[in-house]
């Protein structure tokens, strides 16, 4: 699966320094996958995105992303961009792992 990534100017206006899950990346990323920003956690080098313990996905960020995050965060200007990932190797919907029933299910 790949997936692209938007990061538009109403994300940089709206997102937090500092924040893994307010950061106009996981906004871009909360869009497109359909999720809430509590749900995406944006790091360095990676973001995830996890609804424990049905689903979890890492997601590899590539240079101008991490190059994005670092200006951001520093409070330099950045312009909207776009860029694509895919998902780690060995991350799983867990889901499709799970033999025992979760608790309320």
């Amino acid at each position: 699966m790949i997936a692209k990534i938007i990061v538009t100017q109403n994300d940089i206006d709206n997102g937090k320094r500092y924040s893994r899950q307010d950061c106009p990346i996981a906004l871009g990323i909360s869009r497109l996958f359909l999720v809430a920003p509590e749900y995406v956690s944006v790091r360095a080098f990676q973001f995830s995105i996890t609804n424990w313990p049905y689903y979890h996905r890492v997601f590899l960020l590539p240079p101008k992303a991490v190059e994005f995050i670092e200006a951001f965060d520093n409070g330099d200007h950045v312009e909207p961009f776009e860029f694509e990932v895919t998902p780690r190797e060995g991350v799983f919907e867990l889901k499709q792992f799970s033999k025992h029933k979760t608790k309320g299910s």
